[in-house]
């Protein structure tokens, strides 16, 4: 499990993996054996959950997806060449915590709290050097996307640790807002 993925799991259901990876990131980003096993069982009991719960992705399964939106219209609009997935997860999961806070889903301080976090595990949180129309362009384009255009969108946002929810057709000024935000330098 990488270390975006472990953070991924906290922010959408388990508040502890969180509080472990901030408390200790440098052990983290070094490959603590007795770190890394407790938040890499975490996050299995997390998803083991969800997915026990839906086989087929028709609720709760779905929010294995938070950061994804954004990220894979990163990947799409850099040619898949640029980020590798888990930087472009990071990135949505920026996207997504500002993106809640824009809407009022969010609990204020959500997104400098993601900031915080994935910078410290030496993920990307900004600087993106895309056009952020591309990337926008790319979000309906994704594979979960339910139908086409801005109706489609669906956005998975985090309530606050370990509460997240799936949004459909969130406003475009905000998601367009959150894709931009992305380009401002880390």
């Amino acid at each position: 499990m990488r270390l975006g993925e472990a953070a991924k799991y906290g922010f959408i259901a388990d508040p502890v993996v969180l509080s472990r990876l901030e408390a200790r990131p440098d052990d983290a980003v070094a490959g603590d054996p007795e770190l890394l096993a407790d938040v890499v069982a975490r996050g299995v009991a997390v998803k083991a959950d969800l997915v026990g719960r839906d086989e087929r992705e028709g609720g709760d399964r779905a929010l294995l997806n938070y950061g994804h939106t954004v990220g894979h219209a990163i990947e799409a609009a850099s040619g898949y060449d640029v980020y590798l997935h888990g930087e472009a997860v990071a990135l949505g999961m920026v996207a997504a915590a500002r993106l809640g806070e824009r809407l009022g889903i969010s609990e204020a301080g959500l997104a400098q709290r993601t900031v915080a976090l994935l910078d410290a595990l030496g993920l990307p949180t900004g600087g993106v050097r895309l056009d952020p129309a591309a990337v926008r362009a790319a979000l309906g384009r994704d594979k979960k996307a339910v139908g086409g255009g801005e109706a489609g969108w669906r956005f998975v946002l985090c309530e606050r640790p370990g509460r997240a929810r799936i949004v459909e057709a969130p406003s475009p000024a905000a998601v367009d807002a959150a894709i931009a935000s992305l380009t401002a330098p880390a």
